[in-house]
């Protein structure tokens, strides 16, 4: 008896098919996405446009896949390793990020909603290392203020600003104090860790690190070297697909 087959399509053309591989034995059926998806990174394939709707990718290893333009409205990815991933113009409508890592991910163009449908705002590099820079000379001043154990300590802060936030005693993880101090409103409806990626994605891979060490990323900056390393990797992985590309 032939193994059956997992098939990563084309969310334009549903015969148009991506990726092929050998569903595991006694792997249950609703794994076979994950897995798939994991075969095709590793293999370096190419999924632009595929159809990842509503597909469990939770704790998925995804590092660096080429994603750009995926459908993964609805998908659980929860977990899932997405460093360096491709994921421009990706949608990504109702999909579950939590606990995702997304360090050095190129969202640009990605389609993020909130609840309304409307698209949520991305940071540039530029803004990133800006919102770090403050949220930076906040804890730095007290390091008190920073308690990587909880995203927010009460719902109080959605009525304060950044500054007064920073006088009144309570305390924040990383991404919740990016959520305090954004200047985007659509970005503190949201769920602290989702707000955090999109204010800045370089900060993701800290978000569930211990205080020492948050505290010493901070400190030195580490957040403005490891984003030109992000964009250096990023062109580099442009120009070798299409270098792939070509020679296909």
């Amino acid at each position: 008896m032939s193994a059956a087959k997992i098939k990563i399509v084309s969310r334009w053309n549903a015969a148009a098919v991506l990726f092929e591989c050998d569903a595991p034995e006694g792997m249950e059926s609703g794994l076979y996405m994950r897995h798939a998806l994991e075969k095709a990174t590793q293999a370096r394939a190419y999924l632009s446009d595929a159809d990842l709707r509503g597909a469990d990718l939770r704790g998925a290893d995804l590092r660096d896949a080429y994603l750009s333009g995926a459908d993964l409205s609805g998908a659980d990815l929860r977990g899932a390793y997405l460093s360096g991933a491709d994921l421009r113009g990706a949608y990504l409508s109702g999909a579950d990020l939590r606990g995702a890592y997304l360090s050095g991910a190129d969202l640009r163009g990605a389609y993020l909603s909130d609840a309304d449908g409307k698209p949520l705002p991305r940071a540039t590099p530029e803004q990133a290392i800006e919102s770090l820079d403050k949220v930076r000379a906040i804890v730095l001043d007290d390091e008190a203020r920073l308690n990587m154990g909880h995203w927010h300590g009460t719902d109080e802060w959605r009525g304060r600003t950044c500054a007064e936030e920073a006088v009144c005693g309570t305390t924040h993880c990383l991404a919740g104090w990016l959520q305090v101090c954004t200047t985007e409103p659509a970005l503190k409806t949201l769920e602290p860790q989702l707000a955090g990626i999109l204010a800045a994605p370089i900060a993701s891979k800290m978000f569930f690190r211990g205080d020492s060490e948050a505290l010493e990323w901070l400190r030195d900056r580490k957040y403005v070297a490891e984003t030109a390393e992000a964009e250096v990797r990023a062109k580099a992985r442009a120009a070798r697909k299409a270098a792939e590309g070509g020679a296909a």
